[in-house]
This record gives structure tokens, C-alpha cells and sequence, in this order.
């Protein structure tokens, strides 16, 4: 029985350490998982703004430390596809005068543009668009 019980605890740290993501939409057509863009549950990826809290009775002072992009196949199952560490974003930010991109694999994209905007770009032309301060983000 131990045995058995190490066994799950190993595949449930591999399936969260994995990035997998599985989410439904609520009946006003969002999904309130954390993502930034909620409002568009068809979507073939899920953004998520990862913070850290140095204050942890203050959940508004987070810190951005990293934005991870899942890539939502047909089962509306989430796989991680970018990432961008807060040292990357920083440098991003500060550069104000050209687009910076962030992380780009098997045709996603991760850009921040020199006007302040962030957006996710996928192989099929999907485009996400969202700003810091955004919900989520």
C-alpha cells in the first residue's frame, strides 16, 4: 500500500510539474483559472502572469516574476509552450524603443512591444493582446 501511495504522488508531481491544464468555461462564457485572457475560452493557448509576494497579507503588492503560455489542444488540454523569467521581462521593459521577443517555439510567439504591450502570436494566426495591470496580469 505505501508502495502504491509513493506511485500517485510521483504522477501527480509530474502532471503539475508538466504545465498540463485542463479548464472548463463558467456559464458566463470565461474560465476563472488565473489566465489572462479569461474571456476567450476557445483560445488555442491559456497566458498565465506568474507573481511573487513579498507581502503575503497584501495580495496586491505581487511582483511579476514569470509568464508561462499553454498551448490548449483539442481535448482542452494545456501544455506549456513559453515561458519568460522576470531577468527576461525586465529587459523587455526596459528596452523602449524596438519589440523584444521574449520566447518563441514551433511558431508561438511571446513579444512585448516598444509601446508597453504584451501579445501571444500562434502558428494559426491566433493573436492575444493584454498590457500589465490587466486582470491576471
Amino acid at each position: 500500500m505505501k508502495r502504491y501511495k509513493q506511485i500517485i504522488v510521483l504522477a501527480m508531481l509530474a502532471v503539475f510539474s508538466l504545465g498540463v491544464v485542463a479548464a472548463q468555461a463558467q456559464d458566463d462564457g470565461t474560465i476563472k483559472d488565473g489566465r489572462v485572457n479569461y474571456e476567450e475560452p476557445a483560445s488555442s493557448v491559456a497566458v498565465y502572469c506568474n507573481f511573487v509576494y513579498s507581502n503575503a497579507d497584501d495580495p496586491n503588492m505581487g511582483i511579476l516574476d514569470s509568464i508561462d503560455v499553454l498551448r490548449i489542444d483539442a481535448d482542452g488540454q494545456g501544455n506549456g509552450i513559453l515561458y519568460a523569467d522576470a531577468a527576461t521581462i525586465a529587459l523587455a521593459e526596459a528596452e523602449l524603443t524596438s519589440d523584444y521577443v521574449l520566447d518563441s517555439a514551433e511558431g508561438y510567439s511571446l513579444v512585448h512591444f516598444a509601446d508597453g504591450h504584451y501579445s501571444v502570436i500562434t502558428p494559426l494566426g491566433y493573436a492575444f493582446d493584454w498590457e500589465r495591470g490587466a486582470i491576471n496580469c
